[in-house]
């Protein structure tokens, strides 16, 4: 179990099952060697899950899950302190979620 898992699964105690679970298992889809980076990437995993197929209703716990999971990363990296929120906000802004999208026609 990542360290990931183990700042999660004390955080996400009393979330609703099914979401935690889902946080949990997109967690073990993603690999980092910090756990808000970690948690980063599976809300990348879970966001990517629920573009895929937006109008089913799976995708709208996928969506929950990534909020969840990217919500729960910017805390751990504010608890790191101020430096690692900086230098994590860097690292996941705007720009890095615009490769989630389609290509835009111009």
């Amino acid at each position: 179990m990542s360290a990931a898992h183990t700042w999660l699964q004390a955080r996400a105690a009393y979330a609703p099952e099914s979401l935690r679970v889902a946080m949990l298992r997109n967690l073990d889809e993603a690999a980092a060697p910090r756990p808000e980076a970690q948690m980063a990437k599976a809300a990348l995993t879970a966001l990517r899950a629920a573009l895929r197929a937006p109008w089913e209703r799976a995708s709208a716990h996928q969506l929950l899950a990534a909020d969840a999971l990217f919500t729960h990363a910017c805390e751990a990296a504010a608890e790191s302190g101020t430096g690692a929120l900086i230098a994590f906000a860097d690292e996941w802004d705007a720009r890095r979620f615009d490769e989630l999208l389609p290509p835009q026609e111009t």
